[in-house]
C-alpha cells in the first residue's frame, strides 16, 4: 500500500501498559492531539472512488474518508453483524453481551476466517462492496445518507420491506428520522471514517440490492441496521469477491424476496445478492 509512515504513526500511539492502539477515529478527546491528526486524518488515494463528489472531503473534524465497506452478509444484529464483545471472563457480561450468532458474511467484530471457513467458495463469495460516502450531516439522499424508519424500525432485520419503502421521489429517504451524520464527534456516517469497525461506517449487508436505502434500528453510532452497497456508477457496484476478482453487480440482481427475515443459517432468502453475502449458506450461485 505504500503508507509505511501512517503504519508506523498508527503503530506509535500504542499504549505501553496494553498493547492496544486507541479508537480509530478523530473524537472529542483527540481531536486537538497532533498524534492522532497524523494517524487517522488526510487521505489515502487508494481508499477513495473517483466516481464519488464526498470520498474526497470529510465535514466530520476530517477523519478519513473510504469507499470501501465489508461484507457481513444478512446479518443485521447485535451479535451476528459484531460478534463477540468480550473476552475478560470477569466481567458479567462474559461471553456475549448480546445473544450470540456467528456472523453470515466474511467479517464480524473479533472474528476472523481462513479459507476454509468460506465452505461456499472464495469465488462464490463477496467481500467487499463500494459504499457513497455521506455528503452532508443529517443526509437524506439514498447514496450515502442512512434513515431510522418511522414504522417499527426494531423490525428492519426480520422484514427488510421496511427499509426499502423509505426510498422516496428524487433518489431520497422518506418515512423516518435522518442518521445525523457529522452532527456530533461521536456520531459518524457512510464512509466517515476508513478505520472505524463500526457497521454504520464501514460494513453492508447482502439483503437489499444495490443502491437501496440504508436504516438503523435506532441513531446511536454502534446500533446494528441494513447498510447497502452503493456507487455513482449507473446501474450498480463493484464488488470484490473474496478470490480477488472484482465484478460488477447490477442493481436489477436477483435480491429474493424482502418481506422475509434474515437467517441465522442455511441458504439466504434473498436471492443470488444473499447468497453471494453468506460465506457458509451451503448455495452454489455466482454472479
Amino acid at each position: 500500500m505504500e503508507q509505511a509512515s501512517r503504519f508506523d504513526a498508527i503503530m506509535a500511539l500504542k499504549q505501553p501498559s496494553t498493547g492496544w492502539l486507541p479508537a480509530p477515529f478523530i473524537v472529542v478527546a483527540t481531536v486537538d492531539i497532533p498524534e492522532f491528526t497524523v494517524a487517522f486524518c488526510g487521505k489515502v488515494p487508494m481508499f477513495v472512488c473517483p466516481s464519488d463528489p464526498s470520498g474526497d472531503t470529510s465535514y466530520h473534524r476530517n477523519n478519513m474518508r473510504s469507499n470501501y465497506v465489508f461484507s457481513v452478509g444478512e446479518s443485521a444484529g447485535y451479535g451476528e453483524s459484531y460478534n463477540r464483545w468480550t473476552n475478560d471472563t470477569s466481567l458479567s457480561t462474559y461471553p456475549y453481551q448480546y445473544v450470540h450468532h456467528e456472523c453470515r458474511g466474511v467479517f464480524g467484530a473479533l472474528q476472523w476466517y481462513s479459507f476454509g471457513g468460506i465452505s461456499d467458495g472464495s469465488s462464490n463469495t463477496i467481500g467487499m462492496s463500494e459504499s457513497v460516502a455521506s455528503p452532508a450531516p443529517a443526509s437524506n439522499a439514498v447514496k450515502g445518507g442512512v434513515i431510522v424508519p418511522t414504522t417499527t424500525p426494531v423490525e428492519i432485520r426480520n422484514n427488510p420491506s421496511i427499509c426499502a419503502a423509505t426510498k422516496g421521489p428524487g433518489n431520497t429517504l422518506i418515512n423516518g428520522t435522518a442518521y445525523p451524520n457529522g452532527n456530533s464527534a461521536n456520531v459518524l456516517g457512510r464512509g466517515h471514517a476508513a478505520f472505524s469497525g463500526l457497521p454504520v461506517t464501514t460494513t453492508f449487508n447482502t439483503i437489499l440490492p444495490p443502491n437501496s436505502p440504508s436504516c438503523m434500528e435506532a441513531l446511536a453510532a454502534t446500533n446494528w441496521g441494513i447498510f447497502a452497497a452503493s456507487s455513482m456508477h449507473t446501474g450498480g457496484v463493484n464488488v470484490m469477491l473474496m478470490d480477488g476478482s472484482v465484478q460488477f453487480v447490477s442493481d436489477t440482481v436477483n435480491a429474493g424476496n424482502n418481506t422475509l427475515p434474515r437467517l441465522f443459517s442455511g441458504p439466504s432468502n434473498f436471492g443470488v445478492w444473499g447468497a453471494m453475502g453468506t460465506r457458509n449458506g451451503g448455495e452454489s450461485k455466482s454472479l
